[in-house]
């Protein structure tokens, strides 16, 4: 599997006149280097669950996959969704904010499913 290295030459003779390097998720494969990154996405297995943490400039959020649910986390909200159809089962709200939109855990959900033969602890 190659590994990219940023150079931008996929940029220079994309077809559609993209930057898939800067478009696509990038997955760090160890807690030290999702540590010391500015954003990005860290899968861990522990136990009986695997958690897909994100992190970016302005949030830091995890998804856990439990045996039914899936549970979302982030600075402003916990929430519990169905593993079946993503529906918001229960939701707690951690500061003052009473708003969310569940787009992030969905995008994670993905991700989470996506990158399952990521984890390499």
């Amino acid at each position: 599997m190659p590994i990219c290295n940023e150079c931008g030459n996929c940029n220079t003779f994309c077809p559609t006149q993209s930057a898939p390097y800067k478009e696509k998720p990038k997955f760090w494969l160890t807690k030290e280097s999702f540590e010391t990154a500015d954003e990005g996405y860290y899968v861990s297995k522990k136990e009986n669950h695997k958690t897909l943490y994100f992190k970016s400039k302005k949030q830091l959020a995890s998804l856990t996959e439990k045996s039914d649910v899936l549970v979302y986390n982030s600075d402003n909200v916990t929430a519990s969704l169905s593993k079946k159809d993503l529906q918001i089962q229960k939701i707690e709200f951690v500061n003052s904010s009473k708003e969310f939109n569940h787009r992030q855990a969905v995008e994670m959900s993905i991700l989470l499913k996506a990158a399952e033969k990521l984890v390499f602890e």
